[in-house]
């Protein structure tokens, strides 16, 4: 109990200083907000005290248990065995939810803090383009003074700077957003903008056995583990049935229990190796859109600069270089969403529970 009120002590300790010792220092890597987010999240507070509270229930019982039935008969006994084996099966899960609830934590940070990332990139990508509409709009101007272009073209800039504007809006609406997720996760004011200062690069998932990692998968999964221990405890029932009582289920009944928990876990099972089989196809996927989209950056990059050249000569205009730089800034934005894409579900195969459970 001393230790639950310590718990709890702590819990309230840290709501009530929430974001007040973040004031000093503005700058936010991945991990400060990862302990941030562990050392205050309630869910992860419970899930250890449940391991604590658990674990008593467990010793109580064992305590109380006289003896250990090794078939069907006496129905205290019966009784008293399999609640101490529940509350065994209770206090292991309790660890395993503990675990999970930090990785949930976790895979939640780090969603939340590159969510802010690409909303910030999005935003810049989103004022370069208002500033290249604006450069057209008194380009198309000029053209429509002198006869080189009509009505129709001038409005028609006019409406492209419009609508750029109304994108940079909900940009920054977005990053707003975005912000203010990451920062209820690490316990920090809804208005409060730390600066990120990690970025995330692109680099491809080396080459795994996806078999063995399925295999890993399945070994480390708190769902699955629940799943088979399931199947345990109706075996055990079954093995420990006493005929003739009255008010009891009949044998057949707990041999068909046997196979439902057993037929759970193959579902749980199959779940998982689905999931994990798409989350590598999907990583896959966005690694050879990447390589494409790199490509034409690289066209385009050599383009701009026999522009840039064609520029300095007085062979081409100001708002014909800023609408080739536009193609360069929509690429990279792609590139970076696809970055941003691939980091989060790499991160996820290597955790699917986590991500499942989010």
């Amino acid at each position: 109990m001393k230790k639950l009120s310590a718990i709890l002590a702590t819990a309230l300790l840290t709501a009530s200083f929430a974001g007040t010792g973040f004031a000093a220092n503005k700058k936010l890597t991945y991990q400060e907000a990862i302990d941030r987010a562990l050392e205050q999240n309630y869910s992860v507070q419970k899930a250890e005290v449940e391991i604590e509270r658990s674990l008593e229930v467990r010793n109580k019982l064992g305590r109380e248990l006289e003896y250990v039935p090794t078939a069907g008969g006496d129905i205290e006994a019966i009784s008293a065995f399999t609640g101490v084996q529940q509350a065994d099966i209770g206090w292991q899960m309790s660890q395993r939810q503990y675990t999970l609830e930090q990785d949930q934590v976790v895979y939640s940070v780090r969603e939340a803090y590159n969510a802010v990332l690409q909303a910030i990139a999005d935003k810049k990508a989103a004022d370069f383009a208002v500033e290249n509409a604006y450069t057209q709009v008194n380009a198309m101007n000029y053209k429509n003074m002198y006869g080189q272009a009509s009505n129709f073209d001038n409005e028609r800039a006019q409406k492209t700077h419009v609508a750029a504007q109304k994108t940079q809006k909900a940009a920054e609406t977005t990053l707003s957003n975005a912000y203010q997720k990451l920062n209820e996760l690490i316990k920090l004011p809804a208005d409060e903008r730390p600066e990120l200062i990690e970025q995330v690069t692109f680099v491809k998932m080396p080459e795994v056995d996806l078999e063995n990692h399925i295999n890993r998968v399945n070994d480390q999964s708190p769902q699955l583990w629940l799943a088979d221990k399931n199947i345990d405890m109706a075996r055990l029932k079954l093995d420990l049935y006493t005929p003739n009582v009255k008010g009891t289920e009949p044998y057949s009944a707990k041999e068909l229990e046997v196979n439902k928990k057993g037929l759970e876990y193959a579902d749980a099972k199959e779940k998982v190796s689905i999931l994990v089989r798409s989350l590598y196809h999907n990583i896959r996927q966005i690694e050879d859109n990447y390589d494409a989209l790199k490509q034409n950056l690289v066209i385009a990059e050599e383009g701009i600069k026999l522009l840039q050249t064609k520029f300095d000569v007085g062979l081409a205009t100001k708002a014909e270089l800023m609408e080739e730089q536009q193609k360069i800034e929509d690429l990279k934005k792609q590139l970076y969403g696809l970055t941003i894409q691939h980091d989060n579900l790499v991160f996820a195969f290597k955790m699917p529970w986590a991500y499942a459970a989010k």
